[in-house]
């Protein structure tokens, strides 16, 4: 879809806060209104409205965030975590993981030079896989403490497993588009992610060249029911087990030999770190990181094998055409 009809879907401005009380609000004030910024620059761009930015002013805004991620990400997460688990928060941050692993991407939406290169499209599939790798070990941990989870810990893993298939079908979409320079991907903003249920996307993906843009909504799981009535013309909807693969055997309970089918987010971006050379030119900064989970990840992949080279032609075309369309 082009991009000016795709952005006069969305509105410009997300006025609601995430949360209803007003300390919450508080600790999250700069978190929301960084993703609104980004939200208005990206529907200016699209829209084909004026930059009213210089590319030095441009570049200045994108290290300023990125400031900002590096130093009051790990704590604004934690305060909310603080109140009551905060998972609604803890899901709305998600955006800033994905947008700062992703910070060259923004380059050419804020005006501030050239799309990310293939390196820098490598670095951004690890730096998003670590981070999902380190979200795995704590949900092994949380299930090793409560293996029959109770509401609480039920709705924590629930948000950890949205996270988690974001993260995969990111991974996957930056495969896709490793060796198409043109081609952009971005997590969406609220105003883009917090609209109708049809239209909702989770991530973008921009043809910079034809001018042309297409969004993906990512569900841990659905039924054909489901697919049929969320699915929007401009909007690719990707299943984490019938598109990811995200489904391993578990027992059906901790003392059981019994095993059944369970949806398993994570094992794309477990199998990435676990495949990743930590010694390579590329990845050499982020070693101990790698050798460390991969010293932790082998026992959440036990059984599974590699989805990514079967998930990118599964979704190449559906993705492309959207694009195209």
């Amino acid at each position: 879809m082009r991009f000016e009809e795709f952005a006069s879907a969305y509105p410009r401005d997300y006025g609601e806060i995430w949360y209803a009380d007003a300390a919450r609000h508080d600790i999250t004030r700069d978190a929301a209104s960084w993703a609104h910024l980004l939200g208005q620059r990206l529907h200016d761009f699209l829209s084909g409205a004026a930059s009213l930015h210089s590319p030095s002013d441009a570049l200045r805004e994108l290290a300023t965030y990125s400031r900002w991620n590096q130093q009051h990400f790990v704590d604004t997460v934690r305060a909310i975590q603080g109140r009551d688990g905060g998972a609604r928060g803890v899901r709305a941050m998600h955006f800033h993981t994905m947008a700062h692993c992703l910070l060259p991407m923004w380059k050419p939406v804020l005006g501030a030079g050239r799309a990310a290169n293939v390196r820098e499209r490598r670095v951004a599939q690890l730096l998003l896989a670590v981070h999902a790798g380190h979200m795995i070990t704590r949900r092994e941990e949380l299930l090793t403490l409560s293996p029959r989870p109770d509401s609480r810990v039920a709705a924590i893993l629930a948000v950890q497993h949205g996270m988690l298939t974001e993260t995969d079908a990111l991974v996957v979409v930056l495969e896709i588009v490793r060796h198409l320079p043109d081609l952009v991907v971005l997590p969406a903003p609220p105003q883009f992610e917090s609209s109708s249920a049809a239209r909702n996307a989770d991530l973008l993906v921009l043809d910079l060249t034809r001018r042309t843009v297409a969004g993906i909504q990512v569900k841990t799981s659905l039924v054909d029911a489901d697919k049929v009535r969320r699915q929007h013309g401009s909007v690719v909807l990707v299943d984490g087990v019938a598109d990811l693969g995200n489904q391993r055997l578990v027992p059906v309970h901790p003392r059981s030999s019994t095993k059944r089918p369970t949806v398993w987010p994570g094992l794309i971006s477990a199998h990435f770190v676990l495949g990743a050379n930590p010694r390579s030119t590329v990845f050499a900064p982020w070693r101990a990181s790698i050798e460390q989970l991969q010293a932790q990840l082998p026992q959440t992949v036990h059984g599974t094998s590699d989805y990514l080279r079967r998930a990118v032609p599964h979704l190449r075309q559906r993705i492309l055409e959207a694009i195209a369309d």
